[in-house]
């Protein structure tokens, strides 16, 4: 049997040992990235699991399938322990304990039953920064065992969103529980077990861009001025509305066209790639790739990590780089034990405004929906911004050059999009900074 206080020693923090201690019906960690919330939960609930039979429901906003769920962070974390590699028991969809706990994943808006929650003892909700006001409101009431719990795990993004809001609400005690709620703001300062390269991007970040460092690094909300270029145009959800059919993915049964752009990096600046596509007037960035001091010679394999089907596909990059650009489409690799050709991709068409009208271009979406994943694509968008008057404050015409990474690649990637609409004669409408920018 697993001792109670060995747990606390070697995987809870002094500020994490009350998912275990206490009887709370809202247990809620937050913070930023490389903390170990979600962590120090998944070890909290198989340890609680092991000791008392349990019905614990795994949830966020949506779940496609099971690799968007925590699955496979808690089967990992039982194959790492003797005792709990004996004990549960890994099913493709749930984790069954000897002792009838049983471990459960579903999506919120897109559960076949919401109603068969109503007997679960614990729910965790992961990432719970894209949760919307009405899913907080169906769970609560629906997770109604006699001494239930809801815990939420999530990485603020702005002050006014509905889990950020639901955590600052005052609660009172409700009967039965030492308290009716528990908030923890939690960072990697807090984290042990931060590897040692998490901790050098944190303090890269600090030295470097202190607006970055707060929010993605110490899980402070995001503060979004009226400069930034894309206020009030982007949302962030956890996953999209995706059915796969042999192979190819569908929203709403339309088959889905990926689109792909690259940045290159520079000694300072790093690599940045994005997969995106757009539906019925609506854009969805779907996964990126985001490194410095990439060298070329390793492009085409972490592409092959994360996006692989990028492989198959054109890649739009800055053209003024043909070198590496000849480089990677002539290139041969051999990667886990197969051969690659070479990569697909073409320099994107620039020229005088061609920023701009990149930027106008993306403004013309309705939405700009971001994969929760794709966390630097969501700070850029936050942070892109029209330059100021330092002395009046007033913005200027003027984007600036920084916080654009995986921004320039998208605008790569739409090139083909950008000049079609050039040539159709349509144009793009500007906003009145893009109008100053363009005289």
């Amino acid at each position: 049997m697993i001792k109670k206080q060995k747990l606390q020693q070697q995987f809870l923090t002094p500020k994490t040992q009350f998912l275990v201690e206490e009887s709370i019906r809202y247990k809620i960690l937050y913070g930023g990235r490389a903390s170990g919330k979600s962590y120090a939960i998944a070890i909290s609930l198989l340890f609680l699991g092991y000791y008392k039979p349990l019905r614990i429901l795994c949830l966020r906003e949506y779940q496609n399938t099971m690799r968007d769920s925590v699955h496979s962070m808690l089967a990992d974390l039982i194959r790492n322990n003797p005792a709990y590699s004996i004990f549960y028991t890994i099913q493709r969809d749930k984790i069954i304990g000897s002792n009838g706990t049983e471990f459960t994943f579903s999506g919120i808006k897109n559960a076949v039953n919401i109603k068969s929650f109503h007997d679960a003892d614990i729910a965790w909700v992961e990432e719970a920064q894209t949760l919307s006001r009405y899913s907080i409101e169906t769970l609560i009431p629906t997770i109604r065992s006699e001494k239930s719990e809801i815990w939420f795990s999530y990485n603020p993004l702005h002050n006014d969103d509905p889990m950020h809001k639901f955590m600052k609400e005052p609660r009172e005690n409700i009967t039965g529980y030492s308290k009716a709620k528990k908030t923890v703001l939690i960072n990697y300062l807090d984290n042990p077990f931060c590897p040692n390269v998490m901790t050098d991007e944190a303090n890269h970040d600090r030295d470097t861009d202190i607006d970055k460092y707060n929010h993605v690094w110490l899980g402070y909300p995001l503060q979004i001025s009226e400069a930034v270029i894309f206020k009030g145009k982007y949302k962030v959800v956890s996953d999209f509305d995706i059915q796969t059919l042999n192979g190819i993915d569908y929203m709403h049964d339309k088959p889905i066209k990926y689109l792909y752009g690259m940045d290159f990096g520079f000694s300072q600046d790093p690599f940045a790639f994005i997969e995106f596509f757009e539906f019925q007037g609506d854009l969805y960035i779907n996964n990126e790739l985001y490194e410095y001091q990439l060298q070329n010679d390793n492009i085409q394999v972490k592409i092959e990590q994360v996006v692989p089907r990028a492989l198959s596909n054109t890649i739009w990059a800055d053209n003024s780089q043909p070198n590496t650009i000849a480089q990677l489409r002539n290139n041969r690799y051999h990667f886990s034990g197969k051969r690659l050709s070479g990569l697909d991709v073409r320099g994107a068409i620039k020229g005088k405004g061609s920023i701009i009208e990149g930027i106008e271009f993306i403004r013309s979406y309705n939405t700009i929906y971001i994969r929760s994943r794709c966390k630097n694509a969501l700070y850029e968008f936050s942070h892109y911004s029209f330059k100021k008057n330092a002395k009046t404050d007033d913005i200027l015409p003027e984007p600036e050059d920084r916080n654009n990474h995986i921004i320039d690649a998208l605008r790569y990637g739409l090139n083909p999009l950008i000049i079609g609409r050039r040539n159709s004669g349509v144009g793009i409408k500007l906003s009145p900074h893009a109008q100053l920018y363009k005289q």
